[in-house]
């Protein structure tokens, strides 16, 4: 039984090690190179004093060094405390030491073992940490296959920063079905994010806060509309009207979405917004030898899918 992200990389590693896993900014690993550099990072952490329970913060970087790492921590049982890259040292530090005699339960203490901290940015007062255990990681993928219809043929792309809840939420599916990752450095350059859907195999994805999705249409609407004959599923957000989106995209379907406005709340709400039928681990295995994945419906809320 699979029962962690990581079991699901191994996998992937052993059946179709040469299926790719990430696209970094034009560098490509495949799986089975990926699972070699996360084992090695693993064997790192180890020699560092790293165990199960205990924190491992690090910053956050928008390659593949940040999902090595993150997969990593993972391996050893130990949890992940990805932070953001412009965290100050001294913060930083502090967190390190507040935490360092800390061990939070893995899953061999008889307790939903936890697999990550997101902590916020502390910018209104203290910084706060949400935990996430492996259970709620892969409940939360199999969430997003069941409605979204990820599968192995699914290319998502992630321009935000790859700490973000939206950012690793729609890592989790891919990772489960054996999609693969294309990794942008923000939105700053539109040209190198409408080049990354100009791809003559897979199914794209993506995902746009409100601000990326205001840039796409006020620099890159003629772009968006030459993309639209391959957009099935346009999530649109509170501030965003659905006409605006059916100028750019009059052929695809335009939904509102329930989610509201981004703003402070705790990441326990992110991961339970959509009530779902599927939430145990185990409905993840073979997600994508399902009816879903012969026509692929693949979306990406709030922003776009295509095809």
């Amino acid at each position: 039984m699979l029962n962690h992200l990581e079991d699901y990389i191994a996998r992937h590693a052993a059946a179709t090690p040469d299926r790719v896993a990430v696209d970094d900014h034009g560098t490509v690993y495949t799986y089975g190179q990926l699972w070699l550099m996360v084992q090695q990072e693993a064997a790192r952490l180890r020699g560092n004093g790293y165990g199960p329970g205990r924190f491992v913060f690090f910053r956050t970087s928008q390659d593949v060094h940040f999902i090595v790492t993150y997969l990593a921590v993972h391996l050893i049982q130990a949890v992940a405390a990805p932070m953001g890259k412009d965290l100050p040292e001294a913060q930083l530090t502090e967190l390190e030491a507040r935490y360092h005699d800390t061990l939070l339960p893995t899953d061999s203490s008889g307790m939903a073992g936890i697999a990550d901290v997101l902590f916020t940015t502390g910018t209104t007062g203290a910084q706060k940490g949400v935990m996430l255990s492996h259970k709620a990681l892969l409940a939360d993928a199999d969430n997003l296959i069941a409605a979204q219809g990820f599968c192995a043929d699914t290319v998502f792309v992630i321009a935000g920063p790859l700490n973000h809840i939206g950012s690793l939420s729609k890592m989790w599916p891919v990772w489960v079905v054996g999609g693969s990752l294309v990794l942008l450095d923000g939105m700053r350059d539109l040209d190198a994010f409408f080049r990354a859907f100009d791809r003559p195999v897979g199914k794209m994805a993506t995902f746009l806060v409100p601000t990326a999705i205001g840039m796409c249409l006020r620099f890159g609407r003629d772009r968006l509309s030459q993309l639209a004959h391959r957009i099935d599923f346009i999530e649109v957000p509170p501030p965003f009207r659905s006409s605006v989106w059916m100028d750019s995209a009059p052929h695809c379907l335009i939904r509102a979405s329930t989610t509201p406005t981004p703003r402070p709340r705790p990441v326990s709400s992110v991961l339970t917004t959509l009530p779902m039928d599927n939430t145990t681990p185990a409905a993840s295995e073979g997600r994508c030898a399902t009816p879903r994945c012969a026509s692929c419906p693949t979306v990406a809320s709030p922003a776009a899918a295509t095809c």
